[in-house]
């Protein structure tokens, strides 16, 4: 674990730098851009002002902020969460972040231009892998602790040249460098060094509408709804958006992404606020259909809560998935594993059935059937999630171990027969607007116990073994299982035909989007013509450059802290505008 306790101090003199800045807008006073903008700008009703205006207190705004008040800039933070909490979907993260090997920033820049197929712009990508040498000394300058992933490429596509510049540490507490709460250790870290700088949080402010002169194009501020009153908030220097993607709009998600409907885990904030205010003042945009997927989980309507680790499929057993059709379609054992769980999507991309009853997209939601046997194996939810202290909206009821609670409760579905289990299911899915027939999914069960007594998949390829890592039967459960389905050649294909059946509702889930607008490698946002629009930034997934499939460890974090210093910095260095 690396982690420094003295803490370098990049405050330059607040008052020094307001002088220079005065100095300079005196001298600046004459040109005609100058004139235009104030004056547009005089006929404003200000409620608010500051130097460096951050919208979104996440990882991304937060990184902006500090450095932009590091850098002597007045900075104010406006986020929409109502509660005082904050953090947004950063906070509820694992704290995975990519670093760039020394000495590989050109490996990296080529195989991200590889992966991302021209998505995005060489002089992006090579401001992202520079700023990223520099994470581990910025870490550790911020007093950070985290835990270097001993690997040796933390890419996906380690057979890419290139692939050996991407490194991932992970964020921690000093004392506990193996956890989960990195999200959280970074906000808490976020809290008390903007409450250092003097840097005011504004909760309950949803920023609306970016105010852009019409005649230079600058920005000089946003309409925000704070505590339910409309106020304009004027930036002297910049606004840097983070707000965090469109993960929890749902007609935006089904608009622009495949497959869909999804439900998410991230925050019930990041609602694509920065995409509607970007579109208003002219932004071009870039990989709107690119997002990090939480591979799949039951959604509870009661709760509103997203449960992603679903752990069905890691253990083996008697269960299948079936699709709207009532069909398999996939190896339900390996689809989403691994690091292949940020992409799974494509496995819910293969064509879909379009049938009278399934005129939706066919494979989400989905059901998994599973029989007695199963219900007993394993709890196919286990209560880890991203963050463990995370905001009181989150926190989610334990599972039971054996999935009687939830059989209780509604959420796994119950039946005698398999005809019986499609009833079910049918009252369930009919608000989704199809009809599964009993007879196919009966066939669809017959087909899987087939290959169950076969021992191959022939069709999906499901192998026959997996590697048992729960706790596995309780005493009271029959002996036969624990020797079928922990010691068994073929505990992975295993019949479904031990009564009562089961079944629950599942869904890909979404984690966060990365469609933002272009920019350059100052972070600075462009038009559609190429040009940036003036004193307007982007931080965090608001200013992502990942283009088709998300493919290094820790990228989002990427976005996160390289952009958001990237974004502070040249905020911070912008002139006055008086």
């Amino acid at each position: 674990m690396k982690t420094k306790m003295d803490r370098r101090s990049f405050i330059k003199g607040a008052v020094a730098t307001s002088a220079v800045a005065a100095v300079g807008a005196a001298l600046a006073g004459c040109s005609s851009q100058e004139s235009s903008e104030e004056s547009f700008a005089s006929t404003i009703e200000w409620a608010r002002e500051t130097e460096v205006l951050v919208i979104g207190f996440g990882g991304g705004g937060s990184v902006a902020a500090v450095t932009a008040a590091e850098e002597g800039a007045q900075v104010l933070i406006l986020e929409k969460d109502p509660t005082g909490e904050g953090g947004g979907s950063s906070r509820l993260s694992g704290g995975n972040f990519m670093y760039t090997k020394q000495g590989c920033v050109e490996a990296g820049v080529s195989h991200l231009m590889k992966i991302m197929g021209n998505t995005t712009s060489e002089e992006a990508i090579r401001a992202y892998m520079e700023e990223g040498e520099k994470q581990l000394d910025w870490m550790d300058d911020h007093d950070m602790a985290y835990c270097l992933i001993p690997v040796d490429s933390t890419a996906t596509f380690v057979d890419v040249e290139g692939s050996e510049a991407f490194q991932c540490a992970t964020i921690c507490y000093e004392d506990n460098p193996i956890n989960d709460e990195g999200g959280h250790v970074f906000y808490e870290w976020a809290c008390k060094t903007v409450a250092d700088l003097g840097i005011e949080v504004v909760f309950d402010a949803a920023a609306t509408r970016l105010i852009q002169d019409p005649v230079t194009k600058e920005i000089l501020g946003v309409t925000a709804v704070i505590s339910g009153e409309e106020q304009n908030v004027r930036a002297k220097k910049a606004v840097v958006l983070a707000t965090g993607g469109f993960s929890a709009n749902e007609e935006m998600v089904a608009n622009y992404l495949i497959p869909a409907p999804m439900k998410t885990v991230a925050s019930r904030y990041a609602t694509g606020d920065a995409i509607k205010m970007l579109h208003r003042v002219g932004a071009d945009f870039w990989h709107m259909n690119t997002y990090n997927m939480h591979k799949y989980g039951f959604f509870n309507p009661e709760d509103e809560m997203v449960r992603s680790d679903i752990t069905i499929a890691s253990d083996g057993g008697a269960f299948i998935f079936i699709d709207q059709a009532g069909k398999r379609w996939v190896d339900e054992s390996t689809f989403a594993s691994g690091n292949a769980g940020h992409y799974s999507n494509y496995a819910f991309m293969t064509s879909p059935d379009f049938t009278q009853s399934a005129v939706n997209y066919g494979h989400t939601p989905f059901y998994c059937i599973f029989d007695e046997s199963k219900r007993l194996l394993n709890p196919i939810y286990h209560n880890t999630a991203h963050g463990a202290d995370r905001p009181a909206w989150t926190n989610l009821d334990p599972w039971s171990e054996d999935n009687s609670e939830e059989v209780s409760k509604g959420w796994i579905f119950k039946a005698d027969t398999i005809p019986g289990l499609v009833d079910a299911i049918n009252a369930d899915c009919s608000s989704y607007g199809f009809q599964i027939d009993p007879a196919v999914v009966e066939n669809t069960v017959t087909q899987y116990n087939a290959a169950c007594a076969e021992g191959v998949d022939s069709e999906f390829g499901r192998p026959a073994h997996v590697t048992f890592s729960g706790a596995g039967y309780g005493d009271g459960a029959d002996p036969s299982f624990k020797d079928r389905d922990l010691n068994g050649d073929s505990n992975n294909l295993v019949p479904i035909e031990c009564g009562p059946f089961y079944a629950i509702r599942l869904a890909p889930v979404l984690y966060t989007t990365n469609g933002a607008a272009k920019k350059n490698g100052k972070s600075q946002v462009l038009d559609v013509d190429g040009n940036v629009i003036p004193r307007l930034y982007t931080a965090g997934v608001d200013g992502s450059i990942t283009g088709l499939v998300y493919s290094i460890g820790g990228q989002n974090w990427g976005d996160v802290l390289n952009w958001g210093r990237i974004s502070g910095r040249n905020a911070a260095a912008e002139k006055i505008a008086e």
